[in-house]
């Protein structure tokens, strides 16, 4: 592993920090934190961050909210470190903007593989960004119909897919015609397919779209929201919020599409 590769340990408890460290230093460049505030503080520069969630002053939900909302730093991965786990605590890690969860007491391998995992992640979201402000150019012209246009162009596509991939795909492209972000999943007689606009699935992901899945028809928390059908479930992760109008419209016309 690239020793430029650089690490926070975020966590009030002294001899967690340390383990964390010595299972860690070998490959990474390591930096360890007491408190989520001096975190915050700091001016370095980190290619993933292991947050632990009980402390004093910052939480490690509000601490990752706060990195969240400055957008140089929106895209570190941020594996949340909890000695317990529950489908609630995975929600708020998610809806916090978590990547990934831990759960103490920690092994080495899952430690390192859950690491590798969001680092490569974090590559794969880079890429698809680039990709997406690409097709975002050529769909301008059908953004030029309006929303309703991509409703009415996913109808009339529709009824020629023959596979869980291809519904998938295109429940994907049009979410990405309105500038939204999420996962797809797909289900029925032959099983599920999970689709996400940012490449490969996260387990937290993963989990929070497993857990959501029956928690109602249309459900909203901050910028993301889950639209959930008997077959179809859309997990979305940006939501334009500033406009509560366009937001509206958009959960109804993605509704539509379920």
């Amino acid at each position: 592993m690239n020793a430029k590769i650089h690490i926070a340990v975020v966590d009030d408890n002294s001899p967690q920090r340390m383990i964390l460290s010595r299972l860690l230093e070998r490959d990474y460049l390591v930096t360890v934190f007491e408190t989520g505030e001096r975190f915050l503080a700091s001016n370095e520069i980190f290619d993933a961050i292991l947050l632990d969630i009980e402390m004093p002053g910052l939480n490690g939900y509000e601490t990752c909210r706060t990195l969240r909302a400055r957008s140089d730093n929106n895209d570190i991965p941020v594996i949340f470190v909890s000695a317990h786990d529950t489908a609630p605590e995975r929600v708020a890690a998610y809806e916090a903007g978590g990547d990934d969860f831990l759960t103490k007491p920690i092994t080495a391998h899952e430690l390192r593989h859950k690491l590798k995992g969001s680092i490569e992640h974090r590559v794969q979201l880079r890429a698809f960004r680039t990709v997406l402000t690409a097709k975002q150019v050529a769909f301008t012209a059908m953004i030029s119909m309006g929303d309703l246009g991509v409703v009415i162009d996913f109808l009339r596509q529709s009824t020629n897919y023959k596979t869980y991939e291809a519904i998938a795909d295109q429940l994907i492209e049009a979410m990405a015609t309105w500038g939204l972000q999420g996962i797809v999943q797909v289900r029925g007689r032959n099983g599920h397919l999970d689709r996400n606009s940012a490449g490969n699935m996260s387990p937290l992901q993963t989990s929070v779209l497993d857990t959501m899945r029956d928690i109602g028809r249309i459900f909203e928390f901050g910028q993301r929201a889950i639209i959930n059908y008997a077959h179809v479930s859309i997990l979305i992760q940006n939501l334009p919020t500033e406009d509560p109008n366009k937001v509206g419209r958009l959960l109804d016309h993605l509704a539509v599409l379920c």
